[in-house]
This record gives C-alpha cells, structure tokens and sequence, in this order.
C-alpha cells in the first residue's frame, strides 16, 4: 500500500471538522476515520486559497414568546373599560371568540384581558342578557359606584329562575361557563 499524502485543502477541512491527526495524514486511509461528509471536495469549499476553509454557519430562529401581551394581538393595547355597555360589550366578544377558538384561555387571550375579570364583571352581562328589564332598573354612577359593586348588586338581583335560566344559557353555549357564586 501507498501512502497518500494530503493536500494542503484536504488538511484544512478535516483540521476544521476536528478528526486529524499527524498520525492520520500520511495513513493510507486518510480521511476514511472521518465522519463527516466528503462528498464535497474540500477544494470546493475554498474560494480564494488553500488555506482559508469557508464553512457556511447555520441560520439563526427567531423566536416569539407566545405568552407575551404583544403576542396576542400586535398594535393593540390595553383597553380600560368604564362602564355596564362596556362590560357587555367586552363580555360578548369574548363569547364570539370562544365560539371560534373553543377554548376560554385562548379566547381571553385573543381579547387582551384577563380570566378574573370577566368572571367579577360577569353578572352584569349576564343578567343584561338574560333580563333586560331587570337591568334597566338598576342605575350605574360612576362617581359611586364600582364595576365589581354595580357587578355586585347585579347578582343579587339575580333569582331563583333567572339563575335556572343562565345555566342552561351556560349549557348550551350561549353564554360563558363561568362558575359563579350569587
């Protein structure tokens, strides 16, 4: 057998991939202990001269954390809601959503608000839904009142039917299963 002597590329790639040896260079296998791949000569991967190996460096993954607030809708912020409409209004898109993505987590996600807080303002959209009358004779002041006291005073107002009446609205999907203590 012949001893095959290495050119000076064929010395750089396998000095790069880090399986020479002195030994290895005049071996008459030379290369054959290498695991990397060899079917690109290494003449190949050198553009200007023997000595500069040119080794192409794998892309980077951007990365989103999918639990950030900016994750859930780009350019929106959070909104602070005032009122009784606005609760309603809040409470029924978040239902919309649910109906669409069919998980509650993800539907409060998409909204941009958080699980407590639909389940303190709850009683107000839901007593607004299920008896409107009721709901009208309740009065909401501001400068008195608090979301949560006027949430409050809406599930007191909350009887025995009406209460009958929310959970099979619950069960069939056309309000939020919440569990809720009146």
């Amino acid at each position: 057998m012949t001893t095959k002597e290495a050119s000076p590329a064929d010395k750089a790639f396998h000095e790069v991939k880090g399986c020479i040896t002195s030994d290895s260079i005049k071996s008459p296998y030379f290369g054959r202990g290498c695991q990397h791949d060899t079917s690109q000569s290494p003449a190949d991967l050198s553009d200007s001269s023997d000595s500069d190996v040119v080794i192409p460096k794998k892309k980077q993954r951007s990365t989103r954390n999918p639990a950030s607030p900016d994750a859930a809708v780009p350019g929106r912020a959070h909104m602070r809601v005032k009122g009784p409409a606005e609760v309603v209004h809040r409470y029924k898109k978040v239902l919309k959503t649910f109906g669409r993505v069919r998980t509650m987590s993800e539907a409060f996600r998409i909204n941009n608000v958080d699980r407590g807080t639909i389940k303190m303002t709850a009683p107000i959209a839901e007593l607004k839904i299920v008896d409107p009358d009721t709901f009208k004779t309740l009065k909401f002041d501001p400068t008195i009142d608090t979301l949560l006291s006027f949430a409050k005073k809406c599930a007191t107002n909350v009887t025995v039917d009406k209460k009958a009446k929310i959970e099979d609205m619950k069960a069939k999907g056309k309000l939020l299963h919440l569990l809720m203590k009146y």
